[in-house]
């Protein structure tokens, strides 16, 4: 584990070591934290950033958010700023998420097979014709939450890669992907709501 993340392990290596440095500075404990946290961060991601200038793609440019985040999480800590530490866990996890975009899909989607087939069938097992009106809201529930993320999640993502196709050169194809992802983050709660009616 080391050896394949061996970029993290250095960060947060020099990261205690800043942070070891700050508290013997006078700076308090949690200051000397907070230096640590940010100066990973930064380290993340500057190495991010030459690893996506040499490779541009899409798992790159999101560490490269990531280590952003935890460096505005790192600075927070430092000047005591509530707000500034959300924003960095915020686009720490959504960064992770849209990281993890097609693998998450994919356990939406077993969930939804699974209510549609084991769940329904154990309903109307148990109770008959009943179990299919029992399991009404279960199933739009979960239709909701999947075309929910599939909208916010999956049109942040189209903007990070259109992001990537800019950057390449692909201007056309890039601001396509940039305004339809827009499009999608926007529209996310009205497909969401059409999607658990339809089901």
């Amino acid at each position: 584990w080391i050896a394949e993340n061996k970029d993290i392990v250095i960060a947060g290596l020099l990261g205690i070591a800043g942070g070891l440095v700050a508290i013997n500075l006078e700076l308090t404990a949690i200051q000397g934290i907070g230096v640590g946290i940010a100066l990973a961060g930064i380290i993340i991601a500057i190495q991010s950033l030459i690893k996506f200038l040499q490779d541009p793609t899409f798992e790159n440019f999101t560490n490269i958010i990531i280590g952003i985040g935890t460096a505005i999480i790192g600075v927070g800590i430092i000047i005591s700023n509530f707000s500034l530490i959300i924003a960095g866990v915020i686009a720490v996890i959504v960064a992770t998420i849209v990281k993890n975009y097609d693998y998450i899909m994919g356990l939406f989607n077993k969930l939804i097979q699974w209510v549609e087939t084991d769940f329904i069938g154990a309903l109307r097992y148990l109770f008959g014709p009943i179990g299919d009106i029992i399991a009404a809201p279960f199933i739009f529930a979960v239709n909701v939450m999947k075309s929910a993320f599939e909208g916010l999640f999956g049109g942040i993502k189209k903007i990070v890669t259109g992001i990537i196709q800019i950057f390449k050169g692909d201007f056309k194809n890039g601001i396509s992907n940039v305004f339809g992802g827009l499009k999608d983050i926007l529209l996310a709660p009205f497909n969401a709501l059409v999607s658990g009616i339809n089901s």
